[in-house]
């Protein structure tokens, strides 16, 4: 072997050796880590609930001759005011607990003449309050034939505490309209409403 060739190896070989030690040295302390891109997934995240403005209205559970505009989930049917020439009034019906609750919250006005029937599984007497409700409105607690027990007026509330409006009867259904309408109609208490044939009791 010639001295070219001893030399030529040599550096071969130290060359060899400098990556090999460079391969087995640990990173420094805080340097970056090349990791897979997949995102991680954390099991204890629950996604927020979509607010309800995000939602686009649904329409209404009638197939046709909605007197209304649709107003969220609610769907509509009409109520004819027996006493008062048999004045209809087209309604949204909260039926279900959380359509319940919501209500007229946030609407800032009713079509003409209209109102919302909530409708009750069983018998109840609990209030109504008028927290986040932007228009005045009055309310008729219903028996479950439609006869008017109760008619109360109720004020929008901005702050708390809010009013409990309570009817001291125990009622089926009950129905809010813009304050006012009740008078225009003649509609007072003792006055019934003739109920479509699936919300009328036995």
């Amino acid at each position: 072997m010639t001295s070219t060739h001893l030399a030529v190896t040599r550096a071969a070989a130290l060359i060899a050796l400098g990556l090999f030690a460079g391969a087995c040295t640990p990173a420094a302390p805080g340097s970056a880590v090349a990791t897979p891109t997949t995102p991680a997934v954390s099991a204890s995240v629950v996604p927020s609930a979509v607010p309800p403005t995000a939602v686009p209205p649904s329409t209404p559970t009638k197939p046709s001759g909605n007197p209304l505009p649709p107003l969220g989930a609610f769907s509509q049917t009409t109520l004819t005011v027996r006493g008062a020439g048999g004045s209809e009034l087209p309604v949204y019906v909260a039926d279900s607990p959380a359509e319940r609750q919501r209500g007229l919250m946030g609407v800032e006005d009713l079509p003409d003449g209209s109102g919302m029937l909530f409708v009750f599984d069983e018998p109840s007497t609990g209030g109504f309050w008028m927290k986040d409700t932007l228009i005045p409105l009055s309310i008729a607690f219903l028996d479950e034939r439609g006869r008017a027990l109760a008619v109360l007026d109720m004020m929008p509330c901005e702050a708390d505490p809010c009013e409990v409006y309570t009817p001291g009867v125990t009622y089926t259904n009950a129905l809010e309209v813009e304050q006012g309408l009740f008078a225009e109609l003649g509609f007072q208490e003792g006055d019934r409403l003739s109920l479509p044939p699936e919300l009328l009791g036995p």
